[in-house]
C-alpha cells in the first residue's frame, strides 16, 4: 500500500502498476478495493458503494416508474416539470415492435412534444417511442420478443401472440395486468422499461442506455474498453458541483463561474 489505513485516502500498487486512488472496503480482510473510475457506477460493489455515492455526490431525484391510476391508465402529466402548462390525453402505446394480443398500455401524455432530456425510465422510453420527445430516439427494438427470450427470467411467462404472428410473451404485473414492457439488453439479459434510459448500467454492457439522449458521458471513461462509461444527466453538468472524477461536468467551456461581480470565467 501506498499510504496507510489511518489515513482519509488510500492508494494501491498492483505489480508493476503505478499507484492508484481507491476506495478501500470498511471491515474487509482481504483489503479489497473499488478504483475511484469504477465508484459510483450503480454497482455496489463494496456494500456501502451506493450509500458513499449518494452523501458525497449529487445524485439528481429522478422518476423512472409512471405512476398507475384507475382503470390501469399511466399518468406520465402528473410529475413532469411543464405539466402547469402541458394539455394531456389518454392514448393507447404502441410498442415499435407491435403489440402482443392481451395487452393494452393506455397512458395519459402531453398532445404536443416535449422536451425528454430530464425525462428516465418509462417516462423517457413511453415519450420518445410514441413520437412526443423534442430529438430523442425510441430505443426499443423494432420486432418483438420471442416466447424463449431472456433465458432464465420471468418463469411465470405466459405465451401470446405478437401481430397476430409471431409468439412471444407477457407477464402479469403488480397491477394484476398483462405486459411486455420488457427491453432485451445485447446480452440477451431483459430490464424493465424503468430500468432504461435511468442513467444506470442495468443490462451489464450498457444498451439500455446507449441509445438514449438523457445523458452526457464523462470525458475520462469515453471510448475506452477499461472502464465503464460514466453517465451524469444533463441537469448535473454546470450545477456547481463535481461529478465526473475528472472534473470534466464543471471544468469546460460552457460552463462559466461567476467570480467577481459581473466577470465570468470559463474554466477549460
Amino acid at each position: 500500500y501506498c499510504g496507510g489505513r489511518n489515513e482519509g485516502t488510500y492508494r494501491v500498487s498492483l505489480g508493476n502498476k503505478t499507484c492508484q486512488d481507491v476506495l478501500l472496503c470498511p471491515g474487509d480482510s482481504k483489503n479489497e478495493y473499488v478504483e475511484l473510475e469504477l465508484l459510483c457506477d450503480g454497482i455496489n460493489s463494496c456494500e456501502v458503494e451506493n450509500d458513499i455515492c449518494t452523501i458525497s455526490r449529487d445524485i439528481p431525484s429522478i422518476n423512472t416508474s409512471a405512476v398507475i391510476k384507475s382503470c390501469a391508465v399511466r399518468d406520465l402529466c402528473e410529475s413532469m416539470q411543464e405539466s402547469e402548462n402541458l394539455t394531456c390525453n389518454i392514448q393507447e402505446f404502441k410498442s415499435p415492435a407491435g403489440n402482443a394480443f392481451g395487452v393494452r398500455t393506455k397512458i395519459n401524455v402531453p398532445t404536443s412534444k416535449v422536451t425528454c432530456s430530464s425525462q428516465f425510465g418509462e417516462y423517457y422510453v413511453f415519450l420518445s417511442c410514441m413520437g412526443l420527445c423534442l430529438n430523442s430516439t425510441c430505443p426499443l427494438q423494432n420486432t418483438p420478443l420471442d416466447y424463449d427470450s431472456c433465458p432464465g427470467q420471468y418463469p411465470d411467462r405466459i405465451h401470446t401472440l405478437a401481430n397476430n404472428s409471431a409468439l412471444t410473451f407477457v407477464t402479469m404485473s403488480d397491477e394484476g395486468e398483462y405486459e411486455n414492457a420488457h427491453f432485451q439488453c445485447d446480452n440477451k439479459k431483459c430490464v424493465h422499461y424503468s430500468q432504461v434510459c435511468n442513467l444506470v448500467d442495468d443490462c451489464g454492457d450498457l444498451s439500455d442506455e446507449r441509445l438514449c439522449t438523457n445523458h452526457l458521458v464523462c470525458e475520462h471513461t469515453k471510448n475506452r474498453t477499461d472502464v465503464k462509461e460514466h453517465l451524469i444527466s444533463h441537469s448535473q453538468k454546470c450545477d456547481g458541483r463535481f461529478d465526473c472524477f475528472d472534473l470534466s461536468d464543471e471544468c469546460n467551456l460552457s460552463c462559466g463561474k461567476e467570480i467577481l461581480a459581473n466577470w465570468a470565467l470559463k474554466l477549460n
